[in-house]
C-alpha cells in the first residue's frame, strides 16, 4: 500500500529531474559555446594587443637610435618625447606621427629646446590645415637651416632662403595658433584624445605578453621550422605527383557534352 502510494510522487521527482537534466545539458551547452567565443574574442584581442605593441616597441627603438646617432641624451629627451605626445593629442596628432616628425625635425636642430619649439609650429599648421605633422616639421627644419624653403610655400607664401626658426613662429602663430586652438576644444579632437588614450592601455596590455612571444618565437624557430621543412621535402614530391598523374589529366581532358 505505502508503495503504491509513493509510487505517483516518485515518478513525478523522476520526471523532474529529467527535466531539469535536459534543461541543464542545454544550458552548460551554451554555456560552452558562449565560452568558446568569448575566448576566441580574447585571443583575438591580446593578438592584436601584442601586435600593437611590438610595432611600438620597433618605432621607439629606431628613434631612439636615430637620436642617438644625431647626439641626443635619450634620457634627458626620452621624457619630452613622452609630454610631447600627450600634449599633440589635443591637436589630432598620433603617437606615431610624432616619433616620425621628431625624427625628421633632429636631423636638423641638434638642440632640444629648437627641436620642440619646432615641433610646436608643426602641430599648430597640422591642427589648423589638417596636413601632415611630420612633413610640415621636416620643411620646417630644412628652411630654418638654410634650404629650400618650397615646402612652406603653401602655409605662408613667398620666404626668404635663410629665415630663421623664430620667424617661422612668428608668421605661424599670427596665422594659425587661433584656428588650432579652436580645433583643440572641438568634440572630434575630444574623441581622438579618448582613443589615444585607450590605444596606449591596449599597448600596455599587449607589452606584458612580449617576453613571452620571443621566446615562444624561439622555440618555434629552433624546434618546429626545421621539422616542418623536413615534412615538406617529403609531402612535396608526392603532391606534385598527385597533381601530374591525376589532377592535369583531369583538367586537360576535353568536356564530353550529351543528354
Amino acid at each position: 500500500v505505502a508503495k503504491d502510494g509513493a509510487t505517483k510522487t516518485l515518478n513525478n521527482v523522476g520526471k523532474g529531474f529529467g527535466n531539469l537534466k535536459r534543461t541543464g545539458i542545454t544550458a552548460l551547452k551554451g554555456i560552452a559555446t558562449a565560452s568558446v567565443v568569448a575566448a576566441t574574442a580574447l585571443a583575438g584581442f591580446t593578438l592584436g594587443a601584442i601586435k600593437a605593441a611590438a610595432d611600438e616597441e620597433l618605432q621607439i627603438i629606431r628613434l631612439n637610435a636615430a637620436l642617438r646617432a644625431r647626439g641626443f641624451e635619450l634620457d634627458k629627451i626620452g621624457p619630452k618625447i613622452e609630454e610631447e605626445i600627450l600634449a599633440l593629442r589635443r591637436f589630432g596628432i598620433a603617437d606615431t606621427q610624432v616619433r616620425e616628425g621628431l625624427e625628421s625635425g633632429s636631423r636638423f636642430f641638434k638642440n632640444q629646446e629648437n627641436l620642440f619649439k619646432a615641433s610646436a609650429i608643426a602641430a599648430d599648421i597640422a591642427a589648423a590645415t589638417g596636413d601632415d605633422y611630420a612633413t610640415i616639421l621636416l620643411n620646417i627644419g630644412k628652411a630654418a637651416k638654410g634650404g629650400s624653403t618650397k615646402g612652406l610655400k603653401q602655409y605662408f607664401g613667398e620666404l626668404k632662403d635663410g629665415i630663421k626658426l623664430t620667424d617661422i613662429a612668428r608668421l605661424a602663430n599670427k596665422k594659425y595658433k587661433d584656428v588650432a586652438d579652436e580645433v583643440a576644444k572641438s568634440t572630434a579632437m575630444k574623441f581622438f584624445e579618448a582613443q589615444e588614450a585607450l590605444n596606449d592601455e591596449f599597448e600596455r596590455f599587449g607589452t606584458q605578453f612580449l617576453p613571452r612571444v620571443t621566446d615562444g618565437l624561439k622555440f618555434f624557430t629552433d624546434n618546429i621550422l626545421p621539422n616542418l621543412a623536413k615534412l615538406f621535402d617529403e609531402v612535396g614530391p608526392r603532391v606534385g605527383d598527385f597533381i601530374d598523374n591525376y589532377v592535369s589529366p583531369l583538367i586537360a581532358a576535353p568536356i564530353v557534352t550529351g543528354k
